[in-house]
C-alpha cells in the first residue's frame, strides 16, 4: 500500500495491490 493508494485505508490487505 501506498500512501497516495486508494486502497491507503486497507494498506495491509491490499498493499500488493496499490496503484
Amino acid at each position: 500500500g501506498d500512501s497516495g493508494s486508494p486502497w491507503v485505508h486497507n494498506n495491509i490487505i491490499f498493499g500488493v495491490l496499490s496503484i
